[in-house]
């Protein structure tokens, strides 16, 4: 005889729909059921109960990222300078050249929260997108390849939509024109060089109305179109500043240079994020249209109508990164030896020389160990060492010199908190400690002895002036006896006492020369021997 089912052990209604907890009620309490703490996706919203969707459900139409955009056409992929107004569907991609944001406050929940004015910049030309935004902004940067489809292009010259440098303008709201797309490609070794030719630029022609800083600030400025090429000189800390109206606003000052004259210039908000990817020294950018407020000093800005090209693709560029690279291993306040930047565990001794293979041996500029037990070592003095690198200045070389130490300044360091230096971002960094961050990065950095330590040396036919040397944390060692963390921790005493023990001595210093382009005119210090 067949049994019957008690209705109690039918499957119910709600078993047929996934739950989520509901984010109107609270959790914590320990005494509610599992049914009060969790209510179907597809309830309704009735005098305030949750309608069951979560929040990422709720902002997904104002969200980007979490739409996944399919071309619904075939998108013809064209340089901008081949663009031509009208409904369309194309692809165009390029570099961001300059952009900044336009807020447009609205209280409709599903309307745009404002937009993007980007300046898109291939090898052809440039034209503006009207990027528009919603929960979230875009990550922008300036010199960032971008990729972009539409399906109609707009004249921008009878409004006020486009600036004079990109007079097409494209509007674009990812995630709601299905036909319209914007994205932000990554850099890889495959793309490095797309999109890096200035507008108008020919092989071996020079490019027009490029001028030096200093005639750009003495009036050449006014010139339309006017174009300087710049290096990073250091990247500022973050600020934010408050207007007369009390909206805060965040701005860097970037200093920049070329071989005529220094200059500063600022950014501000949205553009801020750009200087991450610089580096002093190396990022080049090629500006058109700056603009200018000279007072004190010499600052430039972005304008809707300036364009930037960074790290273009041009002779010029290269020239301007070498030299101040050169200026920059001048100039450094604490540059390392090359084999310590080159193999920084050999500045760390965490490595004995008997492990270090031949193929390590291959990457060092200074062959210290063989120099060492070699029967022939060769006594140099400063006459000597001139003359043979102004005879041959690539040439790496080791020796000896015999020098006595006119003055010691540890304690007087000490005093000024200036013991151990670095430079970061192109800015000297100076502490009584071993780490320090940096002001502009908010970066660890290592900090070194600071080589103005040692006075001026001298012998029989020259001297070297206070900071010209470049010390290896070992050659620190054996001329201190000790390292950089226990010249810290050692009290005034010891200190001074140090300082007379070395004072009006005689040393024998192991350096070598690795060459002018590596270490910038000066003498790597690769040991001491008294």
């Amino acid at each position: 005889m067949a049994t019957r089912t008690s209705p109690s052990q039918f499957p119910s209604i709600q078993s047929f729909f996934s739950t989520t907890s509901s984010p109107t009620k609270s959790s914590s309490s320990s005494t509610s059921s599992p049914t009060q703490q969790t209510i179907p996706l597809c309830s309704a919203l009735v005098n305030g109960v949750d309608d069951g969707f979560t929040p990422r459900e709720l902002d997904s139409p104002l969200s980007s990222s979490m739409f996944n955009w399919t071309p619904e056409f075939d998108y013809k992929n064209l340089d901008i300078s081949s663009v031509i107004p009208g409904s369309q569907h194309i692809s165009v991609g390029g570099r961001i050249a300059n952009f900044y944001d336009q807020t447009i406050p609205s209280k409709m929940p599903q309307a745009a929260k404002g937009c993007f004015k980007v300046i898109v910049k291939d090898d052809s030309g440039a034209l503006t997108v009207r990027l528009w935004y919603g929960a979230e902004k875009y990550g922008l940067r300036l010199g960032q390849l971008v990729q972009l489809w539409t399906s109609h292009v707009s004249d921008g010259t009878t409004n006020s939509f486009s600036s004079s440098a990109a007079p097409l303008v494209v509007s674009i709201f990812p995630g709601r024109d299905r036909h319209c797309n914007f994205t932000l490609l990554p850099s890889t070794t495959d793309n490095e060089i797309d999109c890096r030719l200035p507008s108008g630029y020919q092989e071996g022609q020079p490019l027009s109305n490029l001028m030096s800083l200093h005639n750009f600030i003495e009036g050449g400025h006014e010139v339309a179109g006017a174009r300087i090429l710049v290096c990073v000189k250091s990247i500022g800390a973050k600020k934010t500043v408050t207007n007369k109206d009390g909206n805060a606003h965040v701005l860097v000052n970037v200093g920049i240079f070329d071989e005529a004259a220094p200059a500063s210039l600022t950014l501000w908000d949205t553009t801020v994020a750009s200087v991450d990817d610089w580096k002093p020294s190396f990022t080049i950018l090629l500006i058109t249209n700056a603009s200018i407020r000279s007072n004190k000093n010499v600052s430039l800005s972005l304008s809707s109508n300036t364009l930037v090209d960074v790290d273009p693709m041009m002779p010029d560029a290269q020239w301007l990164r070498k030299m101040a690279q050169k200026m920059t291993k001048r100039d450094h306040v604490n540059p390392a030896c090359p084999d310590e930047r080159e193999l920084p565990f050999l500045a760390t001794g965490t490595l004995q020389s008997s492990q270090i293979t031949d193929k390590l041996k291959a990457r060092l500029v200074f062959d210290l160990e063989t120099a060492l037990a070699s029967p022939l070592r060769v006594l140099y003095t400063l006459a000597d060492v001139d003359e043979f690198v102004r005879s041959s200045p690539q040439s790496p070389f080791i020796g000896f010199l015999s020098v006595l130490v006119l003055s010691m300044h540890i304690s007087t360091l000490h005093m000024r908190n200036m013991l151990l230096s670095a430079q970061c971002c192109g800015v000297p960094i100076f502490a009584n400690s071993t780490v320090a961050a940096c002001k502009q990065c908010e970066r660890t950095v290592t900090l070194r002895l600071n080589p103005r330590i040692v006075g001026t040396l001298i012998d029989e036919t020259g001297a070297v002036a206070q900071g010209k040397l470049i010390w290896t944390d070992k050659a620190w060692t054996e001329l201190l006896g000790r390292d950089a963390d226990a010249l810290v921790r050692e009290s005034g005493e010891l200190r001074r006492a140090l300082e007379r023990r070395i004072c009006c001595g005689r040393v024998c210093l192991v350096f070598g020369w690795a060459g002018e382009e590596v270490t910038g005119e000066r003498l790597c210090v690769l040991g001491v021997r008294e």
